[in-house]
Protein backbone atom coordinates (compact mmCIF):
# COMPACT_ATOMS: atom_id res chain seq x y z
CA UNK A 1 0.00 0.00 0.00
CA UNK A 2 2.82 2.43 0.80
CA UNK A 3 4.45 1.93 -2.62
CA UNK A 4 1.12 2.21 -4.40
CA UNK A 5 0.13 5.40 -2.55
CA UNK A 6 3.56 6.87 -3.26
CA UNK A 7 3.29 6.36 -7.01
CA UNK A 8 -0.30 7.60 -7.06
CA UNK A 9 0.81 10.81 -5.34
CA UNK A 10 3.72 11.18 -7.79
CA UNK A 11 1.29 10.68 -10.67
CA UNK A 12 -0.92 13.48 -9.39
CA UNK A 13 2.06 15.82 -9.09
CA UNK A 14 2.99 15.29 -12.76
CA UNK A 15 -0.58 15.98 -13.91
CA UNK A 16 0.56 19.35 -15.28
CA UNK A 17 2.96 17.71 -17.73
CA UNK A 18 0.51 17.35 -20.66
CA UNK A 19 -0.63 20.96 -20.22
CA UNK A 20 2.98 22.13 -20.15
CA UNK A 21 3.76 20.20 -23.33
CA UNK A 22 0.82 21.79 -25.16
CA UNK A 23 1.89 25.27 -24.00
CA UNK A 24 5.50 24.67 -25.11
CA UNK A 25 4.40 23.42 -28.54
CA UNK A 26 1.98 26.33 -28.94
CA UNK A 27 4.74 28.81 -28.10
CA UNK A 28 7.04 27.17 -30.65
CA UNK A 29 4.31 27.20 -33.33
CA UNK A 30 3.61 30.88 -32.66
CA UNK A 31 7.30 31.69 -33.17
CA UNK A 32 7.37 29.74 -36.46
CA UNK A 33 4.16 31.43 -37.63
CA UNK A 34 5.47 34.99 -37.33
CA UNK A 35 8.96 34.21 -38.75
CA UNK A 36 8.08 32.14 -41.82
CA UNK A 37 9.20 28.88 -40.19
CA UNK A 38 12.63 30.33 -39.37
CA UNK A 39 12.46 31.54 -35.77
CA UNK A 40 12.18 30.14 -32.28
CA UNK A 41 10.69 31.28 -28.96
CA UNK A 42 12.70 34.00 -27.20
CA UNK A 43 15.66 32.75 -25.18
CA UNK A 44 14.16 33.84 -21.90
CA UNK A 45 10.95 31.95 -22.71
CA UNK A 46 12.97 28.81 -23.40
CA UNK A 47 14.68 29.22 -20.01
CA UNK A 48 11.26 29.46 -18.37
CA UNK A 49 10.31 26.18 -20.05
CA UNK A 50 13.30 24.55 -18.35
CA UNK A 51 12.27 26.06 -15.02
CA UNK A 52 8.72 24.70 -15.39
CA UNK A 53 10.10 21.24 -16.12
CA UNK A 54 12.33 21.57 -13.07
CA UNK A 55 9.39 22.48 -10.81
CA UNK A 56 7.32 19.53 -12.02
CA UNK A 57 10.20 17.08 -11.63
CA UNK A 58 10.97 18.31 -8.13
CA UNK A 59 7.38 17.78 -7.02
CA UNK A 60 7.36 14.26 -8.39
CA UNK A 61 10.77 13.51 -6.88
CA UNK A 62 9.65 14.73 -3.46
CA UNK A 63 6.66 12.42 -3.58
CA UNK A 64 8.94 9.47 -4.38
CA UNK A 65 11.75 10.20 -1.92
CA UNK A 66 10.08 11.71 1.14
CA UNK A 67 8.34 8.49 2.31
CA UNK A 68 11.85 7.23 3.13
CA UNK A 69 12.15 9.94 5.78
CA UNK A 70 8.60 10.30 7.10
CA UNK A 71 7.54 6.65 6.82
CA UNK A 72 4.23 7.34 5.05
CA UNK A 73 3.18 8.11 1.52
CA UNK A 74 3.11 11.73 0.43
CA UNK A 75 -0.16 13.65 0.43
CA UNK A 76 -0.78 16.15 -2.33
CA UNK A 77 -3.24 18.98 -2.71
CA UNK A 78 -5.49 19.62 -5.72
CA UNK A 79 -2.59 21.17 -7.66
CA UNK A 80 -0.21 18.29 -7.04
CA UNK A 81 1.92 20.06 -4.42
CA UNK A 82 3.34 17.65 -1.82
CA UNK A 83 2.10 18.16 1.73
CA UNK A 84 4.06 16.46 4.52
CA UNK A 85 4.10 16.29 8.26
CA UNK A 86 6.89 18.77 8.85
CA UNK A 87 7.28 18.35 12.60
CA UNK A 88 10.94 17.19 12.42
CA UNK A 89 13.02 20.37 12.20
CA UNK A 90 15.40 19.44 9.37
CA UNK A 91 12.62 17.97 7.23
CA UNK A 92 10.52 21.08 7.92
CA UNK A 93 13.27 23.30 6.54
CA UNK A 94 13.98 21.18 3.48
CA UNK A 95 10.41 20.31 2.52
CA UNK A 96 9.11 23.86 2.96
CA UNK A 97 11.92 25.34 0.90
CA UNK A 98 11.67 22.78 -1.90
CA UNK A 99 7.88 22.96 -1.95
CA UNK A 100 7.68 26.72 -2.39
CA UNK A 101 10.63 26.96 -4.76
CA UNK A 102 9.04 24.34 -7.03
CA UNK A 103 5.66 26.05 -6.74
CA UNK A 104 7.06 29.47 -7.67
CA UNK A 105 9.18 28.01 -10.43
CA UNK A 106 6.19 26.35 -12.03
CA UNK A 107 3.71 29.23 -11.82
CA UNK A 108 6.10 32.05 -12.62
CA UNK A 109 7.45 30.07 -15.56
CA UNK A 110 3.93 29.46 -16.89
CA UNK A 111 3.02 33.15 -16.60
CA UNK A 112 6.22 34.21 -18.37
CA UNK A 113 5.67 31.77 -21.24
CA UNK A 114 2.10 33.00 -21.69
CA UNK A 115 3.43 36.57 -21.86
CA UNK A 116 5.97 35.46 -24.46
CA UNK A 117 3.25 34.01 -26.71
CA UNK A 118 1.53 37.41 -27.01
CA UNK A 119 4.56 39.70 -26.84
CA UNK A 120 7.06 38.06 -29.21
CA UNK A 121 7.74 39.73 -32.56
CA UNK A 122 9.65 38.55 -35.66
CA UNK A 123 12.65 40.54 -34.35
CA UNK A 124 12.61 38.89 -30.88
CA UNK A 125 11.65 35.36 -31.99
CA UNK A 126 15.14 33.88 -31.69
CA UNK A 127 17.15 31.99 -29.11
CA UNK A 128 19.18 35.01 -27.99
CA UNK A 129 18.91 36.71 -24.63
CA UNK A 130 18.94 33.56 -22.51
CA UNK A 131 19.72 34.11 -18.83
CA UNK A 132 20.53 30.47 -18.09
CA UNK A 133 23.82 29.65 -19.71
CA UNK A 134 24.13 25.90 -19.25
CA UNK A 135 23.13 23.48 -16.53
CA UNK A 136 25.62 24.82 -14.01
CA UNK A 137 24.06 28.29 -14.11
CA UNK A 138 20.60 26.75 -13.66
CA UNK A 139 21.58 24.83 -10.55
CA UNK A 140 23.46 27.83 -9.17
CA UNK A 141 20.38 30.02 -9.53
CA UNK A 142 18.14 27.38 -7.94
CA UNK A 143 20.57 26.92 -5.05
CA UNK A 144 20.51 30.67 -4.45
CA UNK A 145 16.72 30.69 -4.33
CA UNK A 146 16.71 27.75 -1.93
CA UNK A 147 19.17 29.55 0.34
CA UNK A 148 17.06 32.71 0.34
CA UNK A 149 13.96 30.73 1.30
CA UNK A 150 15.84 28.90 4.03
CA UNK A 151 17.14 32.13 5.57
CA UNK A 152 13.71 33.74 5.29
CA UNK A 153 12.14 30.83 7.16
CA UNK A 154 14.81 30.83 9.83
CA UNK A 155 14.55 34.53 10.60
CA UNK A 156 10.79 34.91 10.26
CA UNK A 157 9.35 31.76 11.76
CA UNK A 158 9.32 31.78 15.55
CA UNK A 159 7.95 28.26 15.50
CA UNK A 160 10.79 26.81 13.45
CA UNK A 161 13.53 28.50 15.49
CA UNK A 162 11.68 27.62 18.67
CA UNK A 163 11.81 24.01 17.56
CA UNK A 164 15.57 24.35 17.23
CA UNK A 165 15.80 25.78 20.75
CA UNK A 166 13.62 22.97 22.06
CA UNK A 167 15.73 20.26 20.43
CA UNK A 168 18.96 21.91 21.59
CA UNK A 169 17.80 21.88 25.23
CA UNK A 170 16.43 18.35 25.06
CA UNK A 171 19.56 16.99 23.38
CA UNK A 172 22.03 18.21 26.03
CA UNK A 173 19.98 17.48 29.15
CA UNK A 174 21.61 14.15 29.92
CA UNK A 175 25.06 15.60 29.32
CA UNK A 176 24.85 18.46 31.82
CA UNK A 177 22.20 17.34 34.32
CA UNK A 178 22.07 13.56 33.97
CA UNK A 179 18.27 13.61 33.64
CA UNK A 180 15.76 14.19 30.87
CA UNK A 181 14.24 17.59 30.10
CA UNK A 182 11.07 17.89 28.04
CA UNK A 183 9.57 21.05 26.56
CA UNK A 184 6.09 21.17 25.11
CA UNK A 185 6.56 24.34 23.08
CA UNK A 186 9.27 26.93 22.43
CA UNK A 187 9.22 30.05 20.27
CA UNK A 188 11.85 32.62 19.40
CA UNK A 189 11.12 36.20 18.38
CA UNK A 190 14.22 37.33 16.52
CA UNK A 191 13.03 40.91 15.99
CA UNK A 192 11.83 41.33 19.58
CA UNK A 193 14.71 39.42 21.11
CA UNK A 194 12.87 36.99 23.37
CA UNK A 195 12.61 33.26 23.89
CA UNK A 196 9.36 31.83 25.26
CA UNK A 197 9.40 28.27 26.61
CA UNK A 198 6.18 26.52 27.63
CA UNK A 199 5.77 23.55 30.00
CA UNK A 200 9.41 22.82 30.85
CA UNK A 201 9.76 19.63 32.91
CA UNK A 202 12.94 18.30 34.55
CA UNK A 203 12.36 14.58 35.12
CA UNK A 204 13.61 12.34 37.89
CA UNK A 205 16.87 10.35 37.61
CA UNK A 206 16.09 6.80 36.51
CA UNK A 207 19.22 4.82 37.47
CA UNK A 208 21.01 4.49 40.81
CA UNK A 209 24.54 5.90 40.73
CA UNK A 210 27.11 5.76 43.53
CA UNK A 211 29.45 8.75 43.66
CA UNK A 212 32.79 8.55 45.44
CA UNK A 213 34.49 11.65 46.80
CA UNK A 214 38.05 12.44 47.82
CA UNK A 215 39.23 14.05 51.04
CA UNK A 216 38.36 17.52 49.76
CA UNK A 217 34.80 16.46 48.91
CA UNK A 218 35.18 16.48 45.13
CA UNK A 219 33.58 13.69 43.09
CA UNK A 220 36.26 11.36 41.74
CA UNK A 221 34.16 8.52 40.30
CA UNK A 222 30.60 7.58 39.48
CA UNK A 223 29.47 3.96 39.29
CA UNK A 224 26.05 2.94 38.00
CA UNK A 225 24.62 0.02 39.97
CA UNK A 226 21.99 -0.86 37.37
CA UNK A 227 19.14 -0.56 39.85
CA UNK A 228 16.10 1.46 38.88
CA UNK A 229 15.10 4.35 41.10
CA UNK A 230 11.53 4.71 42.26
CA UNK A 231 10.00 8.10 42.99
CA UNK A 232 6.57 9.24 44.06
CA UNK A 233 6.37 11.83 41.28
CA UNK A 234 7.97 11.71 37.84
CA UNK A 235 9.49 15.18 37.91
CA UNK A 236 11.87 17.36 39.93
CA UNK A 237 10.76 20.70 38.57
CA UNK A 238 7.89 21.96 36.46
CA UNK A 239 7.77 25.46 35.00
CA UNK A 240 4.71 26.60 33.10
CA UNK A 241 6.35 29.52 31.27
CA UNK A 242 9.91 30.79 30.91
CA UNK A 243 10.51 34.10 29.13
CA UNK A 244 14.00 35.40 28.38
CA UNK A 245 14.36 38.91 26.93
CA UNK A 246 17.71 40.25 25.70
CA UNK A 247 18.80 43.62 24.36
CA UNK A 248 19.36 42.91 20.67
CA UNK A 249 20.57 46.43 19.88
CA UNK A 250 23.38 46.21 22.42
CA UNK A 251 24.25 42.71 21.30
CA UNK A 252 24.56 43.81 17.67
CA UNK A 253 26.35 47.12 18.29
CA UNK A 254 29.00 45.42 20.42
CA UNK A 255 29.35 42.52 17.93
CA UNK A 256 28.37 40.02 20.59
CA UNK A 257 30.88 41.22 23.19
CA UNK A 258 28.19 42.48 25.59
CA UNK A 259 25.08 40.53 26.51
CA UNK A 260 22.35 42.37 28.39
CA UNK A 261 19.52 40.36 29.91
CA UNK A 262 16.52 42.65 30.16
CA UNK A 263 13.99 40.24 31.58
CA UNK A 264 13.92 36.72 32.97
CA UNK A 265 10.44 35.62 34.02
CA UNK A 266 9.17 32.34 35.45
CA UNK A 267 5.55 31.44 36.09
CA UNK A 268 3.89 28.30 37.36
CA UNK A 269 6.91 26.85 39.21
CA UNK A 270 6.42 23.58 41.09
CA UNK A 271 9.42 21.87 42.70
CA UNK A 272 9.41 18.31 44.00
CA UNK A 273 12.22 17.22 46.36
CA UNK A 274 12.26 13.54 47.32
CA UNK A 275 14.57 11.40 49.43
CA UNK A 276 13.87 7.67 49.35
CA UNK A 277 15.79 6.81 52.56
CA UNK A 278 15.76 8.20 56.11
CA UNK A 279 19.56 8.25 56.34
CA UNK A 280 20.33 11.95 56.44
CA UNK A 281 24.01 11.37 55.73
CA UNK A 282 23.30 9.55 52.46
CA UNK A 283 23.20 11.82 49.44
CA UNK A 284 20.41 9.98 47.63
CA UNK A 285 17.76 12.66 47.11
CA UNK A 286 16.81 13.68 43.58
CA UNK A 287 18.54 17.05 44.05
CA UNK A 288 21.70 15.29 45.25
CA UNK A 289 21.78 13.31 42.00
CA UNK A 290 21.72 16.53 39.98
CA UNK A 291 24.41 18.20 42.08
CA UNK A 292 26.64 15.13 42.08
CA UNK A 293 26.38 14.79 38.31
CA UNK A 294 27.24 18.45 37.79
CA UNK A 295 30.14 18.10 40.25
CA UNK A 296 31.42 15.02 38.41
CA UNK A 297 31.69 17.13 35.24
CA UNK A 298 33.85 19.65 37.05
CA UNK A 299 31.26 22.40 36.66
CA UNK A 300 31.09 23.17 40.39
CA UNK A 301 33.85 25.63 41.29
CA UNK A 302 36.23 24.35 43.94
CA UNK A 303 36.54 26.19 47.23
CA UNK A 304 39.42 28.60 47.32
CA UNK A 305 42.28 27.59 49.61
CA UNK A 306 42.79 29.99 52.49
CA UNK A 307 46.11 31.54 53.31
CA UNK A 308 47.60 30.77 56.79
CA UNK A 309 46.49 34.20 58.04
CA UNK A 310 42.94 33.72 56.70
CA UNK A 311 42.75 30.21 58.15
CA UNK A 312 43.90 31.44 61.58
CA UNK A 313 41.39 34.29 61.50
CA UNK A 314 38.59 31.91 60.53
CA UNK A 315 39.56 29.50 63.34
CA UNK A 316 39.54 32.34 65.88
CA UNK A 317 36.09 33.46 64.71
CA UNK A 318 34.74 29.92 64.97
CA UNK A 319 36.24 29.50 68.46
CA UNK A 320 34.78 32.84 69.57
CA UNK A 321 31.37 31.89 68.23
CA UNK A 322 31.52 28.49 69.92
CA UNK A 323 32.45 30.18 73.25
CA UNK A 324 29.55 32.61 72.94
CA UNK A 325 27.16 29.76 72.18
CA UNK A 326 28.41 27.83 75.22
CA UNK A 327 27.99 30.85 77.51
CA UNK A 328 24.51 31.46 76.17
CA UNK A 329 23.58 27.83 76.72
CA UNK A 330 24.92 28.02 80.30
CA UNK A 331 22.90 31.15 81.01
CA UNK A 332 19.77 29.54 79.61
CA UNK A 333 20.33 26.48 81.81
CA UNK A 334 20.78 28.60 84.95
CA UNK A 335 17.70 30.63 84.13
CA UNK A 336 15.67 27.49 83.62
CA UNK A 337 16.92 26.13 86.96
CA UNK A 338 15.88 29.33 88.77
CA UNK A 339 12.47 29.24 87.17
CA UNK A 340 12.05 25.65 88.26
CA UNK A 341 12.89 26.52 91.90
Amino acid sequence: PLLQDTFVAAGISVGFSPLLCILFVATRMRALQITQQMGAPPGWAQDCMLICVFGTCVQALCCLVMPIFVGTASKVDDEGNPDYDTRPMIIAYAVTCVKYVALLSLHLGLITICVAVFSMTPETAHSGGRFIQGGRALFKALATVLLIFLLALMFSSAKVIGMAVKLAIESCDRIFLGVDITIKHAALGVCKGYVCIKDLVIHQPDKEIVYERDEKGAVVSAKETGNDLEWKNDYILKIKTVIVKINLYRLLTTLGKEFELENLSFSGIHANIEKPSTNMKAQDSNIDYLLNHIDSLGLVPAEEELTPEEAQKKAEEEAKKAKEDAEKAKEDAEKAKEDAE
